[in-house]
């Protein structure tokens, strides 16, 4: 059985922050509008599901550690990585 897809990628974000870097699942970004933003937002993210597939994941780390910490998650099971892309 695999895992859930929420489990795969909250322990990809968790290698990050276990390093200092950063990781962001695109699909935990929310729009609100603007009345909202500049008042408090209540969100309950353990009713948001995780999405299920190939998904984005936003990183913060140096390329090397970003390309290492990816490949040890790879090895942990049946998932894999592509199209690391660096911005200035």
């Amino acid at each position: 059985m695999l895992p859930r897809a929420g489990v795969v990628v909250d322990a990809l974000v968790a290698s990050f922050f276990a390093r200092d870097f950063g990781a962001e699942p695109a699909s935990s970004s929310h729009m609100i509008c603007a009345c909202c933003s500049e008042g408090r937002v209540d969100w309950d993210e353990s009713g948001t599901p995780t999405h299920g597939g190939s998904q984005t994941v936003w990183l913060a780390a140096p390329e090397a550690e970003a390309r290492q910490l990816l490949d040890s998650w790879a090895e942990g099971g049946e998932r894999s990585w592509s199209g690391l892309e660096l911005s200035a």
